[in-house]
């Protein structure tokens, strides 16, 4: 019988092996390690104290592991410790004791928030047993934006069966009309100026103390969990925009994700994954320069999942065109101490889950 125990610093060359042994496993033994360190080592919420996760032992040898990963969140006027579970993998012949992994972490974890954002259908049902609840049942709304009109001439071709030549003119077409009506619509946000940050400066904590009283529960936006997050990723490639007044101060920032789509092959898509400021003109500002960033790379599509009312104001003033909801699997399990109506009511729209980690 395989036997729990907390991962230590000294187990990462072993994790690392197992995890890029693993079956379906993409990454290599490298990466894992960059990761486990990014993590842990260079995360700023991360205490020496911390338990980094569980791991199952069998006659001395690694069969499981589920990694907990510190983020810190503001809830109700305090900055929190909040865990985020992540790389539940257990081999085929050990799953009968994958529990174990989970109520290990939930009993460690039991006074303080836990996420896990990309569970299976299968795991969610498990998650719910352990009083994890989805956030967001109802789903989330997605806003998008044609950014690079080969993009739809591809899509014109493949899905319609459009010739070439009739789909280049028509995603042309396509493309001019939403660019007027983004000019029509961003009436008003001349005054603002996007670009890209390349470091996070102290001006990021001058915006998250002057914003950061506006919400009961958000994830921390101060400068070193920025930099952490962006700059120290050693998977995704992130890109962190700064929108400024006409004096020069920042009024809001914004997090995006280039990523990979399969289809058209060696594509890409343009995610916005994050937006700060005090109001809606910033983060309208700041979708418009990602719009624009978008279309000089030549990636086919800006894409704004959201869960709350300010980011749909935002796309919308930004111009782009609203998508059906689809399924969000935000679970997160409560301390009893914390009212589920202060979540509800919380602001959502941050970096959660091993999609980002």
């Amino acid at each position: 019988m395989a036997r729990v125990e907390p991962i230590q610093a000294d187990a990462h060359a072993a994790l690392a092996a197992f995890c890029s042994a693993f079956p379906g496993n993409t990454l290599d033994r490298d990466i894992w390690l960059r990761r486990f360190h990014f993590w842990w080592e260079d995360n700023p919420a991360c205490p020496d104290s911390w338990t980094r996760g569980w791991l199952l032992r069998e006659a001395g040898r690694i069969v499981g592991l589920l990694a907990d990963i510190p983020t810190r969140w503001r809830i109700l006027g305090q900055d929190q410790p909040v865990s985020t579970l992540s790389t539940w993998r257990v081999l085929p012949e050990f799953q009968g004791e994958s529990l174990k992994l989970l109520t290990a972490a939930v009993a460690a974890g039991r006074n303080r928030v836990i996420f896990n954002t990309t569970p299976t259908a299968d795991v969610a049902a498990i998650l719910r047993g352990f009083r994890f609840r989805n956030l967001r049942e109802g789903g989330l709304a997605e806003h998008v934006l044609l950014a690079d009109p080969a993009f739809l001439a591809w899509k014109l071709r493949a899905d319609r069966g459009l010739p070439t030549l009739l789909g280049r003119p028509i995603a042309r077409v396509v493309h001019l009309a939403q660019r007027v009506c983004l000019g029509w619509r961003g009436w008003g946000l001349g005054e603002l100026r996007v670009a890209v940050l390349d470091r996070a400066g102290p001006e990021l904590d001058r915006l998250w103390r002057e914003t950061s009283d506006r919400v009961g529960f958000a994830s921390v936006r101060r400068r070193e969990d920025l930099d952490w997050l962006v700059f120290r990723n050693p998977i995704h490639r992130l890109l962190l925009l700064g929108c400024r007044d006409q004096a020069g101060g920042l009024v809001g920032h914004g997090l995006f994700q280039r990523q990979p789509v399969a289809r058209p092959p060696e594509g890409e898509h343009l995610v916005c994954l994050d937006l700060w400021s005090r109001d809606d003109a910033p983060r309208a500002a700041l979708l418009r320069a990602a719009v624009d960033l978008a279309t000089r790379s030549g990636i086919g599509l800006v894409r704004v999942p959201h869960l709350h009312g300010d980011l749909a104001r935002a796309a919308t003033r930004a111009g782009l065109l609203v998508r059906p909801a689809r399924p969000a699997t935000i679970y997160c399990r409560l301390p009893r101490a914390i009212d589920p109506a202060t979540v509800s009511g919380g602001h959502l729209g941050g970096p959660l889950g091993d999609v980002i980690l």
